[in-house]
């Protein structure tokens, strides 16, 4: 019988997708999980955070944004103290990014602990820093246990400072069962939401994610703008808040562009959405991986992304998914008028898509995430 598996886990909010997986890694046969929360919540995020629904154990070092990080508190003796704590076989996983993280994997190795690294950034969408941490990344890639990489892309990354590394690609999935309808087999339930929404004879692009610059919102309306020019009733559905909406709004009605602003979604709402589109759009400039990516093609639509979102590699170009060269409008415009004339490939790109990403699942991270720690 295997001995006690002790997990302690950092994050920075116990984000929905998050305690979905922290749920299913309690539950496993000889685990022991605490989840240490560097930041109670954060008021960008729409998600209902219900610790009601936690099946594990969590402290909060800190409870408001900015202490943690690296902010003074962050680093203070008995915040490492807390980190490192308790028994030796005690697995430690946390991010890299951060000074406190630095300290916190100084402390271990002084002590003669182990810690590994959740690795979820893309030479892409990384941010490089000052020569000095650039040296310590890669310090913290070669001393640690494992770097648990959330897909092939973060894996590459890892292995670009330390090709040494120990990495396990674990995966990154959602729990698609949130969006299941109280009428799964009601072949109508399409065609009324549509016509709900005026979208019955539409040809909807949807995009779901937070109002920000690196999202680059922009190229997809002008490119959904191009496709109007071009006599197809293209609309693009915005599911999501952030402080670009106004400018946004201001930027569809000058290129005459059908957007339709919606607000948050989560749940069967979300669901229905995604039920209503004809495509899915994730145009970032920066994305470390995109978890509506995996909704997207777990719903079955076809699904364009920019050649900088992590999460391209769930696909084939052209076979389960379409990739495009961040940024460039006509290139978008392109795939996306392909698409709009062939309802044929838009139900052979989305069958491929939902059968590419069942191997996302959250029993499958479980098992790779405990499968490496207890080898580490």
């Amino acid at each position: 019988m295997n001995s006690l598996l002790r997990i302690r886990w950092v994050t920075w909010s116990p984000l929905p997708y998050w305690t979905d997986r922290f749920n299913a890694l309690a539950d496993h046969p000889g685990v022991e999980l605490e989840v240490v929360i560097m930041r109670g919540s954060e008021a960008s995020y729409a998600f209902k955070i219900d610790p009601s629904t936690w099946r594990f154990r969590s402290r909060v070092l800190s409870t408001r944004p900015g202490e943690a990080g690296f902010a003074r508190v962050s680093i203070l003796p008995r915040t490492l103290q807390s980190l490192t704590s308790g028994p030796r076989t005690t697995r430690l996983v946390m991010p890299y990014a951060d000074a406190t993280f630095v300290l916190t994997a100084l402390s271990s190795r002084l002590q003669g602990k182990r810690y590994s690294l959740f690795a979820a950034s893309t030479a892409d969408d990384a941010r490089s820093g000052a020569p000095i941490y650039e040296i310590t990344k890669r310090w913290m890639f070669r001393n640690a246990d494992w770097c648990l990489a959330t897909g092939p892309l973060q894996a590459a990354y890892v292995r670009s400072y330390d090709p040494r590394a120990r990495v396990a690609i674990i995966g990154n999935p959602v729990d698609m069962s949130r969006f299941a309808t109280m009428h799964p087999n009601d072949g109508g339930r399409r065609d009324r939401l549509r016509a709900a929404r005026g979208w019955s004879d539409r040809f909807v692009i949807g995009y779901v994610g937070r109002l920000s610059p690196e999202k680059d919102l922009r190229t997809l309306i002008r490119a959904a703008a191009t496709l109007t020019r071009e006599n197809m009733r293209a609309t693009v559905a915005i599911v999501g808040s952030g402080r670009l909406e106004s400018s946004l709004r201001a930027f569809s009605a000058e290129l005459g562009t059908d957007v339709q602003f919606i607000g948050f979604l989560d749940g069967l709402a979300l669901g229905d959405l995604y039920r209503s589109l004809d495509v899915f759009c994730l145009p970032s400039r920066s994305e470390a991986w995109g978890l509506v990516v995996n909704e997207a093609m777990g719903m079955g639509l076809p699904t364009v992304v920019s050649d900088r979102v992590g999460s391209r590699s769930l696909f084939e170009d052209g076979k389960s998914g379409i990739i495009f060269p961040a940024g460039d409008v006509f290139a978008l415009a392109q795939r996306l008028m392909g698409l709009a004339r062939s309802v044929e490939l838009r139900t052979e790109l989305g069958a491929a898509a939902q059968n590419a990403v069942q191997a996302q699942t959250i029993s499958a991270w479980t098992a790779a995430v405990v499968g490496a720690l207890r080898d580490g």
